[in-house]
């Protein structure tokens, strides 16, 4: 098996359909892709834009990513993006807050709070939906 990687580049970054070139032109000359990985939650959104761009259809590759938003949802329920790693945000941002005030009130040190991770595909989606709209999850 073969991994490649590519760098997002910032214009890709900052709005995700910029990296529709880089996409098509990558998917071109490596009609083998079997699966791809996108790095964050705007990305992993766009992989409807990029497998139509590329003239793929949503079960030519297999779309994984990170984070999960109203978009992404409805790409999962498309088909086009597989499987989404739901890092939890809402914990991510939570538990720090809890943590600040128990060292202020009772001099607890810092904790290090692993949040956990969840995973988001068809099986699941529509329970996570809700949670999702209100960005929870």
């Amino acid at each position: 098996m073969t991994v490649d990687y590519l760098e997002i580049d910032p214009a890709t970054n900052a709005d995700a359909a910029a990296g529709t070139p880089v996409f098509t032109g990558y998917v071109s000359a490596h009609p083998d892709v079997k699966v791809v990985c996108t790095d964050h939650g705007g990305l992993t959104s766009t992989m409807e834009t990029y497998l139509k761009a590329a003239g793929k259809g949503p079960d030519d590759i297999y779309g994984i990513g990170f984070d999960l938003s109203s978009a992404t949802l409805s790409a999962i329920r498309g088909g086009w993006t597989d499987l989404v790693l739901d890092q939890q945000p809402f914990l991510q941002g939570y538990l720090p807050v809890v943590q600040i005030c128990l060292t202020k009130k009772y001099g607890f040190s810092g904790l290090h709070t692993d949040t956990g991770s969840g995973f988001a595909d068809k099986s699941n989606v529509e329970a996570l939906a809700p949670l999702v709209e209100r960005q929870i999850r």
